[in-house]
């Protein structure tokens, strides 16, 4: 709650009722153990805002005013302070990782130490993280001055690059309730992020490398043909795309598009396709959004798994002057400049 500072409130002119306010600004603390505890047990309705009235003869009043919005608010800046106390108050100390037998996956074990006053209670990976990286261990309980392990199995999603799969840090979900007791709500509750050190991300990365191998596929766009011209300002056409894979030491090749990494649907119209003579012949069929959305999401990717002895799965641009034609016949250079 914050005290009832008279400059702190905006002034607002009685002869322009209808204005909107602006300068209404709020700070809210979350430097300590009891911020947090404040922070996380707060409800939307404790969030309003304060407006002061004063009579013409002098008497003031001072209502608290919800507004639209308040539970959204409530997440976001719950979400934010949990993430300051977890950078404040946890630290990692030893990381394991052993890579798993017949797929390109490890399990990490990482040890975190609670260096606060307040209860850790509930630690472990936060389901939204999943199929990339999954709990594999129980829940992770520090009380102030300990430490626990947290063990987590992790799929990376590019073997030409394992370190993304960490390098935002391991998403953990605590169970707090406001006075850190294991009654808050599972749905509710946010994830935070645990940077792991650089030695650490180290260990993480050469397990993932011993089992990606060294050799990455390569992808060349062969043609793209314009296969319908718009028919609305929200689509921009349909491109038939057929892209060769270098794919050495697999026997089949898996493709599709995922989630951010295109914009529109881009689907393989095999699946999967043979490897022959150390390649495959990909034919996709790319459905655009608008011009404009293509623009904004920038250069699309392709997932692709090269299925063998193990299963390794590969994050590859889609690009080259074919497709780049194509593109620029349905939108014009500047878009088509995304897939240069």
């Amino acid at each position: 709650a914050a005290p009832d500072d008279p400059e702190a409130y905006v002034a607002l002119s009685r002869s322009a009722p209808d204005d909107t306010i602006s300068g209404v600004t709020a700070r809210l603390a979350c430097a300590t153990p009891e911020d947090t505890t404040a922070v996380v047990g707060a409800l939307p309705a404790d969030y309003a805002v304060l407006v002061r009235r004063t009579a013409p003869e002098g008497e003031t009043r001072v209502d608290r005013v919800g507004f639209i919005g308040s539970a959204a608010l409530a997440q976001v800046v719950r979400a934010a302070c949990l993430q300051i106390a977890a950078d404040r108050d946890l630290s990692v100390g030893s990381v394991t990782a052993t890579a798993l037998a017949d797929t390109v996956a490890s399990d990490l074990d990482v040890v975190l130490t609670n260096t606060s006053p307040r209860r850790w209670l509930g630690l472990r990976v936060s389901p939204g993280a999943s199929p990339e990286i999954t709990n594999a261990g129980p829940r992770a309980d520090l009380e102030p001055g300990t430490s626990a392990h947290v063990v987590a199995r992790l799929w990376p999603s590019d073997c030409a690059d394992p370190a993304r799969s960490i390098e935002a840090g391991l998403p953990l979900r605590p169970e707090l309730g406001p006075d850190g007791n294991l009654d808050g709500d599972p749905l509710v509750t946010p994830t935070v992020r645990i940077t792991l050190p650089p030695s650490a991300s180290d260990v993480v990365v050469r397990a993932l490398e011993s089992a990606c191998g060294t050799t990455v596929p390569r992808l060349s766009v062969e043609s793209a043909l314009v296969r319908r011209e718009p028919t609305s300002s929200s689509s921009a056409g349909i491109l038939d795309i057929t892209v060769r894979v270098d794919a050495a030491g697999a026997s089949y090749v898996e493709a599709e598009a995922v989630g951010a990494r295109v914009v529109g649907q881009l689907a393989a119209l095999e699946f999967p396709v043979r490897v022959r003579d150390g390649g495959a012949a990909l034919r996709l069929r790319w459905t655009l959004p608008g011009c404009e959305a293509v623009l904004r999401a920038g250069r699309p990717r392709l997932s692709l798994t090269l299925v063998g002895d193990l299963r390794r799965p590969y994050l590859l641009d889609l690009r080259g002057p074919s497709i780049r034609q194509a593109l620029s016949e349905l939108c014009g250079d500047e878009v088509a400049a995304v897939v240069s």
